[in-house]
């Protein structure tokens, strides 16, 4: 028996095609699903639609939240509705009616949220074994008498594949903002979030006040719906922006208070006190930031709990965290599998994210391959960076990118020419000079490691 299934968007598909493995496993070879090719929505794939129905009993729309507000998930259902009518209008003047369905399978969907031509179907919750269950007996049902005899006792290989397939459900990846929430970006393109207000001369403080209230009450409606699909990352980036869109509209709020500010000679507003437009600068300057997060896919961090390593308080919680991580890198290693991909080691490499690298040094000092040109070339980038962004920066990622280069030293003839010793003392210098004056390293971690590079360096000579 023929089952056809449709789907809309990169998950819905993931999800459709999952059922196209899982159904036949279950209910035997008698079962053939179909999944709905991504063609054009005109004439030609009504034609072709009617075409791949022409003998089939079932028809499956895998739901998933972002699908659910896809025009074309509805557009589909309605078509199906209309081809699924005809086929049977057809088989009954052929004097040869056979029953026709349609479902709607969910995943991560409630039955309540279901609209228009979907709220029409029998709807099978993806999560639910006896809701699943009841959806395979009624595709038995629907197929001929004959072929009936030849489905095996499906009920207990339901069992034993029901976890496999919810493994694979779980491992659908989430969702790209962009397919959530696509007009997100186009909400800032308003002078409220590009313009500095030391150049917003007209002074109208109450349209900027609005645009950010506006903008703010729309990214709130989605939050819900960023929250159930999107990847952790996404969702804590999503939030953040959140409360620093709700930051800046109490700060500009009080530029209310007082109607215009003088110009000074260079054309610029002198807000008065500074401190307010200091206020309201920094948070339109994160406000872009995190706007730039989401919308730049190659600003993701390879580790989900990159941007959450971030926005802890103190060394304690990241150190917690970098210990936690760790213990599942070697928990892997042990077992004897690949704790990330050799791709994804390179992008944490030259990640932006601090947590990805110092994982990523973890990593190397686990299972080290570095030579020591590599190693010297990660330390004095770490060390760049930290030039790069003043004094003020944490020195932690620095620290751990030098733990590799310890054991590449280790390694007997592995220094073994001018260039490599001459580097390395120049590192452990510059190291040193630059945290003099800071409050950098309070527990002489830094100090000590530096110390130990220039023992072993001693022992090279």
């Amino acid at each position: 028996m023929k089952v056809f299934i449709c789907w809309s968007g990169a998950r819905s598909k993931a999800f459709a095609e999952i059922l196209q493995s899982w159904f036949p496993k279950v209910l035997g070879a008698t079962i053939k699903p179909i999944v709905s090719m991504d063609i054009s929505k005109g004439a030609v794939w009504f034609e072709e639609l009617n075409t791949l129905l022409a003998d089939a009993r079932a028809g499956v729309i895998c739901v998933t939240p972002e699908a659910l507000h896809s025009p074309w998930i509805h557009y589909e259902a309605g078509v199906l509705t209309k081809a699924l009518g005809d086929t049977r209008t057809e088989f009954t003047k052929r004097k040869h009616l056979h029953p026709i369905r349609l479902f709607t399978f969910l995943h991560g969907v409630e039955v309540s949220e279901l609209q228009g031509p979907l709220a029409a179907f029998q709807s099978t919750s993806a999560q639910n074994p006896e809701d699943t269950q009841r959806l395979l007996q009624t595709m038995v049902d629907l197929m001929p008498k004959q072929v009936q005899g030849a489905v095996p006792r499906w009920e207990q290989q339901f069992q034993g594949l029901w976890d496999d397939f919810q493994k694979n459900l779980r491992n659908i990846p989430p969702a790209q903002l962009e397919t959530v929430f696509p007009d997100l970006g186009n909400l800032f393109k308003r002078k409220t979030f590009y313009e500095p207000l030391r150049d917003c001369v007209n002074q109208n403080w109450l349209a900027r006040y609005d645009g950010i209230r506006e903008t703010l009450n729309k990214v709130r409606e989605q939050r819900e719906q960023v929250r159930r699909v999107c990847s952790s990352f996404i969702i804590g980036v999503y939030d953040a922006l959140i409360e620093e869109l709700s930051s800046y509209a109490v700060a500009t709020s009080l530029l209310l208070k007082k109607n215009h500010f003088p110009v000074n000679e260079n054309g610029h507003v002198q807000i008065e006190p500074s401190g307010l437009a200091k206020a309201c600068e920094r948070r339109r300057l994160h406000v872009k930031a995190l706007l730039s997060d989401l919308l730049d896919p190659r600003e993701a961090p390879v580790l989900e709990d990159a941007f959450y390593f971030e926005h802890l308080q103190t060394s304690t919680e990241r150190k917690n965290l970098i210990h936690r991580k760790t213990v599942e890198l070697e928990q892997t290693l042990k077992d004897g599998g690949d704790w990330i991909s050799t791709e994804q080691l390179t992008t944490m490499k030259m990640s932006n994210w601090n947590f990805d690298r110092i994982m990523y040094y973890v990593h190397q000092k686990k299972q080290p391959k570095h030579t020591i040109a590599e190693a010297l070339q990660d330390a004095f980038r770490e060390l760049e960076k930290i030039r790069a962004r003043g004094k003020a920066s944490s020195f932690m990622t620095l620290h751990y990118s030098l733990s590799p280069l310890i054991g590449t030293i280790g390694i007997p003839n592995r220094v073994d020419t001018e260039d490599s010793t001459s580097d390395l003392e120049k590192l452990t210098k510059e190291i040193r000079k630059l945290m003099e004056g800071t409050q950098a390293d309070k527990g002489g971690q830094i100090r000590s490691t530096l110390g130990e590079i220039e023992q072993l360096l001693a022992k090279q000579q």
